[in-house]
């Protein structure tokens, strides 16, 4: 119990390397860190796509559409994209959050996933705990600790060291599927295994209302799973403040002068750009348009969580100034979205205050880019295509020089 108490806090904390660290940011079009690469410093990446193929000896946050990590992890690493391929070894933790992910390498840490498409491949092994949200889920590896899985299609195969809990719409244990400890289940449908099927422990079948074995201990995994989400928001919180420093400081001013303001108008446009992009979506034209505006629509309310965040943050460390620098930014960040997600965990209660928490932010942002001069966006130089990221490392030495 109290280990497990000491990787919650980890999870809801684990933004504390990047306060004690300098957390270096690198942008581009197309990363890529060859197989002869190395990075030694704790590092953040955003860029369209990234590919890493050499060793990174500190903990690695990745933002992108597309990722693969081919290489070597000594720390922990983060990844947030549409597609990410991980086909390395980690010698610590794997965070993964994406529309697919697939896992072909070795992690001796935990992994906590969530995606629409979760497939871990037959010559993957996790030597830690498996914690994982998604839409269809295919486990084929080995998993030598405990397995939590939330999906609405979950197929399991493989070897499973410890215990399994499952909770899933359909679910199909695979012949010759090895589990050491119970497996425990959550269906409408009965599960009924297959004689090849080798089962250590015991097949429970709990309702969806039926308390599980340890209450204490499934509150923990849920308050994990929480805090796994607090660390993305964190990710794509730096990520945001990094690229548009200007932009996020107007919109938390924007919160700090009247929340109720920004509440009103984040109600208007929570309710407005739906009904704009259905209106948009009726003429062939306006496809694209509507397509573009679900999609700003969608981005602004999940972001407004870190304007109120950085907000909740400035009020709870008493700053009362302009930031001293991004640690201080991160501080505050850090602070904020611990708070605001405490309270989103609230039952009964959490879904209302994140919705609420999202529609404030969101009328902040949207002040902000109605008021708020032009915002300039990093691009990548465009003589490199793709840009290395040994060589951005070098660029960055040499501007800290100059």
């Amino acid at each position: 119990m109290r280990g497990r108490l000491y990787s919650l806090l980890g999870v809801v904390l684990i933004a504390a390397p990047v306060v004690c660290n300098a957390l270096s940011l690198q942008t581009g079009t197309e990363l890529y860190l060859p197989s002869n690469g190395v990075i030694n410093a704790q590092t953040a990446f955003y860029g369209t796509s990234a590919i890493f193929d050499g060793i990174a000896h500190d903990d690695i946050f990745a933002l992108a559409q597309t990722i693969k990590y081919n290489g070597e992890a000594e720390g922990d690493v983060w990844l947030a994209a549409g597609e990410i391929n991980v086909a390395g070894n980690i010698a610590r933790h794997l965070r993964a959050a994406g529309q697919s992910f697939v896992l072909k390498g070795a992690v001796d840490g935990d992994v906590t996933a969530f995606s629409s498409s979760l497939q871990i491949s037959t010559n993957a092994i996790i030597r830690g705990k498996l914690d994982a949200m998604a839409q269809q889920a295919s486990l084929e590896g080995q998993f030598d600790d405990d397995v939590h899985v939330i999906a609405t299609s979950i197929t399991l195969a493989g070897t499973y060291g410890e215990a399994v809990r499952i909770i899933g719409k359909d679910i199909i244990v695979m012949p010759g599927t090895r589990i050491a400890g119970d497996l425990n289940y959550t269906s409408p449908k009965e599960l009924f295994l297959d004689p090849s099927v080798v089962l250590g422990g015991k097949l429970n079948r709990l309702s969806a209302k039926q308390s599980p074995p340890s209450t204490a201990r499934d509150y923990l995994q849920a308050a994990a799973l929480h805090g796994a989400k607090a660390a993305a928001a964190l990710l794509c919180g730096l990520a945001l403040i990094a690229l548009f420093p200007f932009y996020v400081a107007r919109a938390t001013r924007e919160v700090q002068r009247s929340i109720f303001r920004c509440g009103a108008i984040g109600g208007l446009a929570f309710i407005g750009a739906p009904i704009a992009a259905i209106g948009l979506a009726l003429s062939l034209i306006g496809l694209p348009l509507a397509a573009i505006t679900l999609a700003l629509y969608g981005s602004l309310l999940y972001l407004g969580k870190i304007v109120l965040a950085l907000a909740i943050g400035s009020v709870a460390l008493r700053i009362n100034r302009a930031p001293g620098g991004f640690g201080q930014i991160a501080k505050m960040l850090i602070v904020g979205l611990v708070i605001i997600y405490a309270l989103t965990f609230i039952p009964g209660f959490g879904g209302t205050i994140g919705l609420l928490i999202g529609i404030i932010g969101f009328g902040a942002l949207v002040l902000s880019m109605v008021n708020g001069r032009a915002i300039v966006v990093r691009k990548a130089p465009s003589n490199k295509q793709p840009t290395e990221i040994s060589d951005l490392n070098e660029s960055n030495q040499e501007n800290e020089r100059g």
